[in-house]
């Protein structure tokens, strides 16, 4: 689940013109995946190399291209309340909903 995990959160962010906010909900998983996601968003801010970027809050990266925020529900739920934990986090005007078997291309 974990690599499965990595590919989407990679996939996101590759695919995703910025400023945006990633919120990733974690439904009770018991692997490494919610590390991995972190690593995954620390590599792609910490590759970033562009000075026209400044940091905007703690909680944006460097670069202020992404908001990340990671939600680790301790037990597993239903889909829906994982998808309307994410939706309750988010602050952006526009929300999609992406699962962990989904792959995002940029257009």
């Amino acid at each position: 689940m974990a690599e499965l995990v990595e590919r989407v959160v990679r996939s996101i962010l590759t695919a995703t013109a910025g400023p945006f906010e990633l919120v990733v909900v974690f439904d009770g998983c018991t692997d490494d995946s919610a590390a991995r996601s972190d690593a995954t968003v620390r590599a792609w801010t910490d590759a970033l190399d562009d000075a026209r970027y400044a940091d905007v809050s703690p909680r944006s990266n460097r670069r202020g291209l992404v908001r990340y925020t990671r939600i680790v529900l301790p037990e597993s739920r239903f889909e829906t309340l994982a998808n309307n934990v994410g939706v309750e986090a988010a602050r952006g005007e526009h929300v999609v909903l992406v699962q962990d078997d989904m792959l995002v291309r940029r257009h």
